[in-house]
This record gives C-alpha cells, sequence and structure tokens, in this order.
C-alpha cells in the first residue's frame, strides 16, 4: 500500500491459492481492492487496512473488477455467452462484453448493460468507470480513422491534385 507521496505504508502479500490473475481494481475510499483470481476461481476481495483476503464471488470466467457503490455492489466485466447472455460464459463460441453487479454478499451475477465492441479494456487501461450511486456507467471508445494528408507542390495542405 502506497500513499500519495509515494511512501510504501504497508505491504499486503497474496496467498499462491488466491494469485492475480487480473490486474485489480482499487477503491480509495473503501480501503478494499478487487481481483479476479484463476487459482481460486473467483473474485477475490482484499482489504487492504487488515491485509485479509475473501473469496467473494465464484466464477471460472475471467472477470474484470470496474467500480465499487456506495451499497458496496461491486460492477465486473466479463464475457457472456451470445445466446443466452445470462450467465458468464464459460465455452462458447459466440461472446458479448458485458457490464454486470455482483449485489454485497450475492451469489447473483445481474448484467447491467452490453459494452461497446470499441470500449477500451486491454490490460493498460480501462475505460470503464461506474458512479458511486451505481445508476451511471461510462465506457471511453478509441476509434481509429484513417486520414491521408498530401502536400502538393505550392505548399498548400490538402489531397494533392492529379
Amino acid at each position: 500500500v502506497v500513499d500519495t507521496a509515494g511512501t510504501i505504508r504497508r505491504t499486503i502479500t497474496i496467498p499462491d491459492s488466491m494469485g492475480m490473475s487480473a490486474p485489480p481494481y482499487v477503491d480509495a475510499v473503501s480501503r478494499r481492492s478487487a481481483y479476479w483470481s484463476a487459482p481460486a476461481g473467483a473474485i477475490i476481495i482484499a482489504d487492504l487496512s487488515s491485509g485479509r483476503f475473501t473469496r467473494a464471488f465464484a466464477s471460472t470466467t475471467q472477470m474484470r473488477p470496474v467500480g465499487w457503490t456506495a451499497d458496496g455492489s461491486l460492477f465486473v466485466i466479463t464475457d457472456v455467452s451470445a445466446d443466452s447472455g445470462e450467465a458468464p460464459a464459460i465455452a462458447t463460441h459466440r461472446r458479448k462484453r458485458v457490464l454486470g453487479r455482483i449485489g454485497p454478499g450475492s451469489t447473483d451475477f445481474v448484467r447491467v448493460a452490453t459494452l461497446p465492441q470499441d470500449c477500451m479494456l486491454n490490460l493498460g487501461e480501462i475505460g470503464v468507470a461506474i458512479d458511486r450511486t451505481g445508476t451511471r456507467a461510462s465506457c471511453t471508445e478509441r476509434r481509429f480513422t484513417p486520414d491521408v494528408w498530401l502536400a502538393d507542390k505550392s505548399r498548400t495542405l490538402g489531397l494533392a491534385k492529379h
């Protein structure tokens, strides 16, 4: 645990049985972190104050926590079967990426929305945010449009005439 000045305040060791398989979501307000663990087959919640780890929600499908609400609900991104769309997909050919809610102490995954295909979800950055009430979510999309400009002989920028 590092403070805003960059000073290490505490070191917490993750048990091997709950190893981190995806980047964590850290919430400074609640002093918790959540991540998906393949060895545990679950979402793990780490209490950053006490250093305790809890197996919170069983899932063999990778889930990526993206936010907590004030009531303690955890929002996650996961793939679901495009056919049923109700529960996390384990082995299916057609998948959709969805935003889901897991209530505090719940064993239910509640689908909230299907995310746009261009929503930024690579390992380096995440483009999904949830407000503290859980009533608004945003998804950042990055779209690249090819744009070719050539300089013609008269030094004006624009499409060169041929």
